[in-house]
């Protein structure tokens, strides 16, 4: 059977005939416990997910989405799932042997040769997804570690709604260790979990950062329960002729052959995340001059260019110029926690920017690029040159409105 937007599903319609209202009382570790039991006795699901991103220091608020399609039944290490996430910017496959990504604008397929964690759990849409929900909620119900209190209910999405309130103490959801629940002593996290009461599924799981600096909160429409996607849905082989095939070790290979760019050239765009949570996106930032500082930990003058940043954040009182870090060995936010706490950037630092970095031609590092509002760049620099770069930034101040 063919799964698509459209499907209503016999599946769907006999979990929500069988969620029994008066079954639950309405305590929520019941309620976590039921919604459990319906998400365990899926083998697959599709649903399209809206991404609510909301960061305050940053200024980040945006919205993504996408048709997302787990298949619980796959054997593989890694996962114990496949998946499949549809986008506007092309697909992302995890076929639980072999992940891939295709790119509908420059049409190319990338794949990776072997099974790495790496590739198969950094996708955006693997955050808070009902995958880890389905994972997850038994370890939280019974750690003790966890806190399970019930919230008002609310209606979402025309749905009426249980929410519960999950506080984790030294713990969190590690997007960077295979969505696991990991110790973080000393911190609690807060999340939030809305359930229908009618179909007993998820509709609604958000995380919000520390010290109220945002969330990023994801929204569940299902369109299908226990419907097998096409064989063909698995391979890359399906995509048209004129698609470049690419392994990734192929990709970045190409991405090494290509000249560092130059003053005067549009500068490549990119989607990284944020030491603090979340992510930024160069295109998001198109109007605003931007200074890139390309670096990792140790580097000779790092030091200095960090205390040279700082000040320059300190100055801009106005928010006039937005000031990233780009750490491009694509170390784990974990690894460069400390490293950062201890320098005390005052400017967001953002990780995984390997492919950045090869992208801008940059294999010295601390390696500048400053971008004005139109997206040009207008100076490069592989050291600090204070003298130069302060220039470069004057006049590019002065030139935007």
């Amino acid at each position: 059977m063919k799964w698509n937007r459209r499907t209503v599903t016999t599946g769907l319609i006999l979990l929500m005939g069988s969620w029994i209202l008066a079954g639950c009382q309405g305590k929520p570790a019941d309620i976590l416990r039921q919604t459990e039991d319906r998400m365990n006795r899926m083998q697959s699901v599709g649903y399209e997910t809206t991404i609510h991103t909301f960061q305050r220091e940053m200024g980040t608020d945006k919205l993504d989405s996408a048709l997302c399609y787990f298949d619980f039944t796959s054997s593989d290490s890694i996962l114990g799932a496949r998946y499949r996430f549809m986008t506007g910017n092309g697909e992302q496959v995890f076929n639980g042997h072999q992940f891939f990504q295709s790119n509908p604008f420059d049409k190319t397929v990338i794949y990776s040769n072997h099974q790495v964690a790496f590739d198969v759990n950094s996708s955006t849409y693997l955050i808070n997804s009902v995958y880890v929900l389905r994972k997850l909620l038994p370890e939280m119900i019974d750690n003790p570690d966890i806190t399970i209190t019930r919230q008002k209910d609310r209606t979402i999405r025309k749905q009426e709604c249980w929410v519960v309130s999950i506080d984790m103490k030294n713990l969190w959801i590690d997007p960077n260790a295979n969505h696991q629940l990991k110790r973080v002593p000393g911190k609690t996290y807060h999340y939030v979990l809305a359930v229908s009461k009618r179909a007993g599924l998820p509709v609604q799981f958000r995380w919000n950062y520390p010290d109220n600096k945002g969330y990023w909160e994801s929204t569940f429409r299902y369109l299908g329960i226990d419907q097998g996607m096409e064989k063909s849905a698995w391979s890359y082989d399906r995509f048209p002729k004129s698609y470049l095939r690419m392994s990734k070790q192929e990709y970045f290979a190409s991405l090494k052959n290509r000249a560092q760019v130059k003053t005067g050239q549009v500068a490549p765009l990119w989607e990284l995340p944020a030491l603090k949570g979340g992510f930024v996106s160069l295109k998001e930032l198109k109007g605003k001059p931007v200074l890139l500082e390309f670096w990792f930990p140790y580097c000779q003058g790092d030091d200095e260019a960090t205390a040279f940043l700082n000040k320059l954040h300190e100055l801009d009182g106005k928010n006039e110029l937005a000031i990233y870090g780009i750490e491009m060995t694509g170390k784990e936010a974990s690894n460069l926690k400390t490293y950062v706490g201890k320098q005390k950037r005052l400017y967001p630092t953002l990780y995984q920017g390997r492919s950045v970095a090869t992208e801008y031609g940059v294999d010295v590092a601390p390696a500048f690029f400053l971008i004005d509002g139109t997206g040009k760049i207008v100076y490069v620099s592989t050291g600090l040159n204070k003298a130069a770069l302060a220039q470069a930034l004057k006049t590019t101040l002065e030139r935007h409105p």
